[in-house]
């Protein structure tokens, strides 16, 4: 099953230059809904969840067909909720609740075209 995300350009090409390895969305109802088969965050040290059975994601810039896009495998997908420190260059607090989707092999991209 693959999963599709909307991306900004230069997070993307970070992505895929392999400067980064982890993309990360919020703890909202929109991503839980997209992400999870279930999920309870009642306890406040621990969150509880079943992702949906993703094995790649395509992410994308943009609706032409020109714009950046790249698929890759995922390797897991993760809830995290923020006791004591946040991600480095990521725009969270403690206490937030995010999800990682940790990116594995790429498998395709239209790199060289779009950036060219």
């Amino acid at each position: 099953m693959q999963l599709s995300l909307r991306i900004r350009k230069k997070e993307l090409i970070r992505l895929i230059t392999g400067e980064k390895k982890t993309e990360y969305r919020s703890g909202s109802e929109f991503y839980c809904k997209k992400l999870a088969a279930n999920y309870s965050t009642k306890s406040k040290e621990k969150v509880e969840f079943e992702p949906k059975p993703f094995t790649t994601v395509l992410f994308f810039t943009g609706e032409s067909k020109n714009d950046l896009r790249a698929v890759f495998e995922i390797k897991s997908i993760e809830l995290w909720k923020y006791i004591d420190c946040v991600p480095k260059d990521e725009d969270f607090e403690i206490g937030d609740i995010n999800f990682h989707i940790n990116i594995g092999k790429l498998l395709e991209s239209n790199y060289k075209e779009a950036v060219n």
